[in-house]
């Protein structure tokens, strides 16, 4: 990129240097296909089809360092970081200009990063891990029929947390979610705990919340959980969902956030533990 000082125009150049290999930020698999979003360079996601061995570049909608990536139906949405960005690549039509296409940005937030994407009905619920030197993370709900869509930060969501992992259950309407107590880059925690929440999906709020009791290590008896991450449900056993968190594996049942297994994969320091 040329920037003229003068006209305040710029020129891009973007044929003159080769793409070049880059850090996979996110990734998914799905029905023969996997999607991945690059750290750095120059922005953007990939599809390669495994069946064909193909591979091709989705360079339009403003996808840049998508680790949330999740297919809803046809569609597959990526959340972007530093924007606060969710774009969506339809599968049933070609790649264009205009397919990824940007549904909204969030530069407000302040570098908030995207965790997680879940479905839930005809909403698009994305967790954001708080901006640069902020500890508030945020919830943004995006309509897929108006194509509005509302932050739930502070207040609004739970102070001084950011939501990491997500899932929705569709019986109660409810979306189930994990909290980190860490915040943006050069920010300093002002809760010391990790919480579980679900959120309401007809009322938008915050309907219950709590710390997850772990029996602690012995090797560590004084460390506390500041971070929990990804939720999935139980195969066998629906009341009840399970989330990792450092080295940790533990269920808990929904409808009190009561912790039923745990399962120390490694040792862990939460102490130690900044994302």
């Amino acid at each position: 990129i040329l920037y003229n000082v003068d006209t305040c125009k710029r020129t891009e150049y973007s044929d003159v240097v080769a793409p070049s290999p880059d850090i996979i930020e996110g990734m998914l698999v799905d029905d023969g296909k996997i999607y991945t979003a690059g750290f750095m360079g120059q922005g953007g996601g990939s599809v390669y089809d495994i069946a064909g061995k193909k591979t091709t570049a989705l360079k339009a909608g403003g996808i840049f360092q998508a680790h949330a990536i999740e297919k809803v139906g046809d569609k597959v949405y990526f959340g972007s970081y530093p924007t606060a960005g969710l774009s969506v690549y339809d599968t049933t039509k070609p790649v264009s200009s205009s397919n990824p296409a940007s549904l909204f940005s969030h530069k407000d937030l302040n570098g908030a990063r995207p965790m997680d994407i879940v479905a839930a009905g005809d909403k698009i619920v994305m967790s954001l891990i708080a901006g640069y030197g902020e500890t508030d993370g945020a919830l943004i709900v995006y309509d897929t029929v108006t194509g509005s869509n509302t932050v739930y930060s502070g207040d609004s969501f739970i102070k001084g947390h950011s939501p990491v992992g997500l899932w929705y259950d569709e019986e109660s309407n409810k979306v189930y979610g994990t909290t980190t107590v860490f915040g943006g880059l050069n920010s300093t925690p002002v809760e010391q705990k990790a919480k579980l929440f679900s959120f309401d999906m007809a009322t938008n709020t915050v309907t219950a919340q709590a710390v997850p009791y772990i029996t602690p290590q012995a090797t560590h008896p004084d460390e506390v959980m500041a971070m929990c991450g990804g939720l999935a449900q139980d195969p066998a056993e629906s009341y009840k969902l399970w989330c990792i968190s450092d080295g940790l594996l533990f269920s808990f049942d929904k409808a009190d956030f009561t912790v039923i297994d745990q399962l120390y994969v490694e040792d862990m320091i939460w102490s130690g533990t900044s994302r």
